[in-house]
Formats: C-alpha cells, sequence, structure tokens
C-alpha cells in the first residue's frame, strides 16, 4: 500500500487529537458502543468534518475487528452513526494562525521567483515536453491541484475568460489509480491571470494566457474532444 501523504497524516492527527481521543480515548475497546462513536463525530463541528471523523473510525474499527481487539463487527457499531447538527448551527470554528493542521507557515510558500525558477528548468531538462512548466504555472497562478491538472481537458479552459473548469482529478490514493471528482466531490471554476508577475527570471511576467492558449489549441487540433 502506498505510504501516507504529510497532508493526509496531519489531517487524520487533528482528527483524531481533537475529536477522537477526548471522547472515547479512554474507553476499552471492547466496551465500545454506537452511543461512543457518536459522541465523537458529533464533537465534529461541520457535517464535513463529522463525515471525515466517521471515516477515520471505521478504519480504526475495521482493523481492531481484524486484530481481534474489537468484538462487534464495525459496520453494526457504525450503522447510523452520522453528524448531528442538534440545535447549533453549522460553522467553521475560528482559529489562532499556526494552531491549524493545514496551517502552512509563510516561509514555506513559494516565492514568484522560486515558482519562475522551477518552471524554467523544466524547459532546460533532456526530452523536455513544451507542456511541463505550464503545469507550473498553472499550478501556481490558477489553484488547480496536480491530480486535477492531470485530469484537465481541453474542453475544460476557456480561453476568452481565462477561465478552467476543475471537473474531474486523476485519483491514485488507491491501489487502482483512476479518473474521480474533484477533492470533496465539488466542481469548481478558477481563474488565471494574463501574464505572472515579474520575477529575476521573467523581468516583464511570463506569458501564461499566450502560452496556455497555444497549448489548448495544439491539443484540440489533435483531440476535438
Amino acid at each position: 500500500k502506498k505510504p501516507w501523504s504529510l497532508k493526509y497524516t496531519k489531517n487524520t492527527a487533528g482528527l483524531v487529537r481533537r475529536y477522537i481521543t477526548p471522547n472515547i480515548g479512554k474507553t476499552p475497546c471492547a466496551d465500545l458502543q454506537k452511543r461512543h462513536l457518536q459522541k465523537a463525530v458529533n464533537a465534529a463541528t461541520t457535517s464535513g468534518e463529522g463525515a471525515d471523523v466517521r471515516k477515520k473510525l471505521s478504519a480504526a474499527l475495521t482493523w481492531g475487528y481484524a486484530n481481534d481487539y474489537l468484538r462487534t463487527d464495525p459496520k453494526r457499531l457504525l450503522a447510523g452513526v452520522h453528524w448531528q447538527a442538534g440545535n447549533r448551527p453549522e460553522t467553521i470554528a475560528a482559529s489562532t494562525q499556526g494552531e491549524d493542521d493545514m496551517f502552512v507557515d509563510p516561509s514555506a510558500i513559494p516565492s514568484g521567483d522560486a515558482v519562475a525558477e522551477l518552471a524554467y528548468q523544466m524547459t532546460q531538462r533532456r526530452k523536455s515536453e513544451d507542456w511541463w512548466p505550464l503545469l507550473v504555472w498553472v499550478a501556481a497562478y490558477s489553484g488547480v491541484r496536480l491530480g486535477e491538472l492531470i485530469a484537465l481537458r481541453a474542453s475544460d479552459v476557456e480561453l476568452q475568460k481565462r477561465l478552467i473548469r476543475v471537473e474531474r482529478q486523476y485519483n491514485d490514493a488507491s491501489t487502482e489509480a483512476k479518473i474521480t471528482l474533484p477533492k470533496f466531490g465539488k466542481k469548481r471554476t478558477t481563474v488565471y491571470p494574463k501574464k505572472t508577475p515579474s520575477s529575476n527570471r521573467y523581468p516583464q511576467g511570463f506569458d501564461l494566457a499566450g502560452a496556455l492558449r497555444k497549448r489548448v489549441r495544439k491539443v484540440r487540433r489533435q483531440d476535438p474532444n
């Protein structure tokens, strides 16, 4: 099996620390009941987080059942266990900068010069393809994720409006790689700039709109679909 990514590991650890451990951490596996699991799921602040907590519980319980730490089939324990809002509004909990598990220190975010240099170096590689640097530029300045870029079609790009419709992604998280809906199952539309900011490598900025237009038209000539 593939190892967890750093991002997934941090996300999982955060859910366990905030919601699972405080609610069922001291309960022996053999004594776990549906009410314990429901309490952990309900501790989440949103339905999305609650669904994630339930997934983590399912994985942990399945492992525990397979290794004889748990007597009851996890499917029975989790049957009917879903996030319940009750009387509270569904809100996103505020957090202090640096405390959130997904927080990225500003110093770790690549600078414009770093992005430009990486894109340039992609053109210098042996047998480099003309679209390789575009992966860097589009990812950096449109917010499209790597898996979404790999699954991107020419028909997903509106050249006149400089829009990219993100409707699917290449997902290799499981043992069988496949094309799925984007992360969280949400399609979206994002925009890209005409030119990238000035950098040491490209003092006038890089003509992203022009390069993407050239690439899209080339692909459409090869395959109209």
